[in-house]
Protein backbone atom coordinates (compact mmCIF):
# COMPACT_ATOMS: atom_id res chain seq x y z
CA UNK A 1 0.00 0.00 0.00
CA UNK A 2 1.06 3.20 -1.38
CA UNK A 3 0.88 5.86 1.68
CA UNK A 4 -0.53 9.53 0.61
CA UNK A 5 1.09 12.46 1.29
CA UNK A 6 -0.89 14.42 4.13
CA UNK A 7 -1.85 18.17 3.63
CA UNK A 8 -0.34 20.05 6.36
CA UNK A 9 -0.22 23.69 6.95
CA UNK A 10 2.87 26.27 6.34
CA UNK A 11 2.95 25.65 10.30
CA UNK A 12 3.26 22.04 10.88
CA UNK A 13 5.91 21.85 7.78
CA UNK A 14 8.10 24.24 9.64
CA UNK A 15 8.18 21.86 12.34
CA UNK A 16 8.39 19.05 10.87
CA UNK A 17 11.12 20.46 8.80
CA UNK A 18 13.14 21.90 12.27
CA UNK A 19 12.56 17.67 13.50
CA UNK A 20 14.41 16.69 10.39
CA UNK A 21 17.08 18.76 10.59
CA UNK A 22 17.57 18.94 14.08
CA UNK A 23 17.22 15.28 15.15
CA UNK A 24 19.25 12.46 13.47
CA UNK A 25 17.16 9.53 14.92
CA UNK A 26 12.98 8.80 14.07
CA UNK A 27 12.54 8.43 17.64
CA UNK A 28 13.99 11.79 18.61
CA UNK A 29 12.20 13.74 15.78
CA UNK A 30 8.71 11.77 16.70
CA UNK A 31 9.43 12.75 20.25
CA UNK A 32 10.08 16.79 19.71
CA UNK A 33 6.92 16.78 17.59
CA UNK A 34 4.77 14.23 20.09
CA UNK A 35 6.28 16.98 23.68
CA UNK A 36 8.20 19.96 22.65
CA UNK A 37 6.30 21.69 19.48
CA UNK A 38 4.06 24.19 19.24
CA UNK A 39 0.75 22.48 18.01
CA UNK A 40 -2.49 21.27 18.89
CA UNK A 41 -3.11 17.76 18.88
CA UNK A 42 -4.53 17.86 15.52
CA UNK A 43 -1.73 19.61 14.36
CA UNK A 44 0.58 16.97 16.19
CA UNK A 45 -1.22 13.92 14.47
CA UNK A 46 -1.05 15.70 10.94
CA UNK A 47 3.05 16.12 11.67
CA UNK A 48 3.47 13.04 12.32
CA UNK A 49 1.50 11.46 9.53
CA UNK A 50 3.84 13.79 7.46
CA UNK A 51 6.85 12.88 8.66
CA UNK A 52 6.58 9.22 8.06
CA UNK A 53 4.13 9.66 4.58
CA UNK A 54 5.09 12.72 3.09
CA UNK A 55 3.57 16.18 2.68
CA UNK A 56 2.22 18.79 1.13
CA UNK A 57 1.90 22.06 2.18
CA UNK A 58 -1.97 23.73 2.00
CA UNK A 59 -2.12 26.97 -0.12
CA UNK A 60 -3.75 29.50 2.59
CA UNK A 61 -7.16 31.33 1.32
CA UNK A 62 -5.67 34.32 0.40
CA UNK A 63 -3.08 32.08 -2.01
CA UNK A 64 -6.09 30.52 -3.35
CA UNK A 65 -8.03 33.21 -3.95
CA UNK A 66 -5.29 34.80 -5.69
CA UNK A 67 -4.96 32.05 -8.04
CA UNK A 68 -8.89 32.21 -9.01
CA UNK A 69 -8.42 35.54 -9.47
CA UNK A 70 -5.16 35.96 -11.56
CA UNK A 71 -6.97 32.71 -13.75
CA UNK A 72 -10.08 34.33 -14.38
CA UNK A 73 -8.21 37.82 -15.49
CA UNK A 74 -5.93 35.59 -17.73
CA UNK A 75 -9.25 33.61 -19.09
CA UNK A 76 -10.73 36.59 -20.21
CA UNK A 77 -8.67 38.19 -22.36
CA UNK A 78 -8.23 36.80 -26.15
CA UNK A 79 -11.56 35.32 -26.31
CA UNK A 80 -13.15 36.41 -30.36
CA UNK A 81 -16.67 34.42 -30.51
CA UNK A 82 -19.21 35.20 -29.57
CA UNK A 83 -20.02 32.26 -26.96
CA UNK A 84 -15.96 32.74 -25.91
CA UNK A 85 -16.82 36.63 -25.36
CA UNK A 86 -19.58 36.00 -23.16
CA UNK A 87 -17.47 33.07 -20.97
CA UNK A 88 -14.43 36.01 -21.08
CA UNK A 89 -17.15 38.33 -19.98
CA UNK A 90 -18.17 36.29 -17.09
CA UNK A 91 -14.53 35.54 -16.07
CA UNK A 92 -13.94 39.21 -16.01
CA UNK A 93 -17.14 39.31 -13.96
CA UNK A 94 -15.92 36.81 -11.50
CA UNK A 95 -12.36 38.62 -10.67
CA UNK A 96 -14.05 42.27 -10.16
CA UNK A 97 -16.56 40.31 -7.85
CA UNK A 98 -13.13 38.83 -6.31
CA UNK A 99 -11.80 42.41 -6.31
CA UNK A 100 -15.04 44.18 -4.69
CA UNK A 101 -15.13 41.56 -1.95
CA UNK A 102 -11.43 41.98 -0.61
CA UNK A 103 -12.05 45.72 -0.63
CA UNK A 104 -15.73 45.50 1.29
CA UNK A 105 -13.41 43.22 3.85
CA UNK A 106 -10.99 45.29 3.75
CA UNK A 107 -8.39 42.54 3.07
CA UNK A 108 -5.17 42.93 0.86
CA UNK A 109 -3.65 39.89 -1.38
CA UNK A 110 -0.59 40.12 -3.49
CA UNK A 111 -1.41 40.37 -6.90
CA UNK A 112 -5.36 40.84 -6.78
CA UNK A 113 -5.89 43.91 -4.90
CA UNK A 114 -1.82 45.52 -3.85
Amino acid sequence: MINAKVKVSKEVAAEIEYAKSEYRSIACATQYLLNEADLTDEQVEQALSGYYSGYEVEKSQEERLAEIYKAAVRESKGHFGWNEIAQGQAKENLAEGIKLTLETLGLKIEGVNV
